[in-house]
């Protein structure tokens, strides 16, 4: 548990992008766009994890919003959600993730209410925003990882993502801002790449059948 909050103060800068000045997105050749932003500290957050399925986020959210209102602890903005598992190779019994709230500075969390306070480095998070709820949202996001490695960056983290809308839009109207903790991706000259490449050769002619 202590890894999983160590990563989360990494992590969960995405919602700092309330407070950062956006750039034109980058537009690709298929209509997808999506850039990467600098995120700066400037407040605190409270954080609950969780364990289960994706759709039980809605709920997690509420949970959270009535203990920080059960113990008077002042809020700085919006929601927001975070994805440590990918869906379709985790069951949804075993995903993991957390909610978030911001918190104002001075804003202090009884140690008993089992909310976790968490403050931030700088980072920088790739996103696109994705219009129409949850329908294709996945596609959205290979389409963001395509993107990410083609800019020559590397995913550094799990999912995030926040909702741009209100909660009382219809389905089709939402908008959602998602992304990555992304960070540049090492550079490897020809001679190593030529040099794995012998290795991964050499390994495989090495390979023995079970049995033979």
């Amino acid at each position: 548990m202590e890894g999983k909050v160590r990563s989360l103060i990494i992590f969960v800068v995405v919602l700092l992008l309330f407070g950062c000045g956006s750039r034109k997105e980058k537009a690709t050749s298929d209509g997808f766009s999506a850039d990467v932003e600098s995120l700066v500290v400037f407040n605190k957050f409270a954080v609950m994890e969780r364990t289960g399925p994706y759709k039980d986020i809605g709920g997690a959210i509420a949970d959270l919003m009535s203990r920080l209102q059960q113990y008077n602890v002042p809020i700085a903005g919006k929601p927001f959600a975070i994805y440590y598992n990918d869906p379709t190779e985790v069951s949804p019994e075993s995903l993991s993730w957390a909610v978030c709230v911001p918190l104002n500075t001075n804003a202090n969390v009884d140690s008993g209410s089992g909310i976790k306070t968490v403050n931030l480095p700088r980072s920088l998070f790739a996103y696109t925003i994705h219009s129409g709820g949850y329908v294709d949202i996945a596609q959205k996001y290979d389409q963001l990882a395509d993107w990410i490695e083609e800019h020559g960056l590397m995913i550094a983290g799990p999912a995030l993502e926040f909702w741009l809308s209100d909660g009382d839009v219809p389905t089709e109207s939402m908008r959602i801002k998602l992304g990555f903790i992304v960070a540049a991706a090492p550079e490897i000259d020809e001679d190593e790449t030529e040099e794995l490449e012998y290795q991964e050769e050499e390994d495989t002619s090495a390979e023995t059948i079970p049995g033979g």
